[in-house]
């Protein structure tokens, strides 16, 4: 046993042999604690080494080699600190709150945050999870830090984000991390939200200018051919040098350009007046 010791109740009777390193809940690295049945004291085998045959340390009272007294010292301040709190049934009870939070926070998250182990089997002490977009992860640790919350990065060969939330660490401290959590997600969400509508609302903007540019030019063809007759009445038929057909034709193109450039101000114009209150609204 590693993260999970000490951190429930436990049926020794159900084992063998417990072999539990104490740098999770107990105390610092370097001590370790086994729990053996007395019937399997005994009968180590010819090859064993010395310190993993337990009959000798029984013999010895753990004392077979020097021990690391300062080590000991500071599990038994941490076992009376247990005591004092109510022993293990009190401490799973804290430990449940603090992994349900944090659980929930992710499963109600909408996929933005995952959780990839299955929900019978998910740790109380450690709980990893990922991100919908991994881009963001190396963002989401950098902003933890800031917030002075650390070591959330995942397990090299799992990869994500990891929270070790052991018995030392209190209830505020993964209350803060969900705030962030949900802080974090709610500023992306809204990114990823503007993203959508912008490129949502372009398109209807490019639509609707197709639109426009349409009747515009429904209007225009008319708007020329009302020119053009209005010239043409100007003139005596024996002023004109060239047939009808050829007047009609630079005219129109004459017109066109005219228009056009007018076209081309207005576009311009609505376009920047559109960016302009894009930037003031955001």
């Amino acid at each position: 046993m590693s993260s999970n010791f000490c951190s429930k109740p436990v049926d020794v009777s159900k084992f063998g042999i417990i072999y539990a390193g104490a740098q999770k809940n107990v105390g610092p690295s370097g001590v370790t604690i086994v729990i053996i049945r007395k019937d399997l004291i005994g009968n180590a085998q010819p090859v064993t080494p010395v310190m993993l045959d337990y009959k000798i340390h029984d013999e010895n009272k753990s004392l077979y080699n020097t021990p690391p007294c300062y080590g000991i010292y500071m599990c038994g301040l941490v076992f009376e600190d247990l005591l004092e709190q109510g022993g293990l049934v009190e401490i799973e009870k804290k430990n449940k709150r603090k992994a349900d939070i944090l659980y929930n926070a992710i499963d109600e998250s909408k996929g933005f945050y995952r959780c990839p182990v299955e929900k019978s089997v998910r740790s109380l002490m450690n709980v990893p999870f990922t991100l919908e977009k991994a881009e963001l992860e190396a963002e989401f640790v950098k902003e933890a830090a800031k917030e002075k919350m650390v070591q959330l990065k995942g397990h090299r060969s799992v990869g994500g984000m990891r929270a070790s939330i052991y018995n030392a660490m209190p209830l505020a401290g993964v209350e803060k991390l969900v705030a962030f959590m949900k802080e974090f997600q709610a500023k992306h969400a809204l990114e990823s939200w503007f993203t959508n509508w912008w490129n949502t609302r372009q398109s209807e903007i490019f639509l609707n200018d197709i639109q426009e540019k349409s009747i515009l030019k429904e209007f225009l063809d008319l708007e020329e051919l009302l020119r053009l007759d209005e010239m043409i009445k100007e003139y005596p038929e024996t002023h004109l040098q060239k047939p009808r057909i050829e007047i009609y034709k630079e005219t129109i193109q004459l017109i066109k350009m005219h228009n056009e450039d007018c076209i081309h101000t207005i576009l311009h114009f609505s376009t920047n007046m559109g960016t302009s209150f894009l930037y003031f609204t955001i």
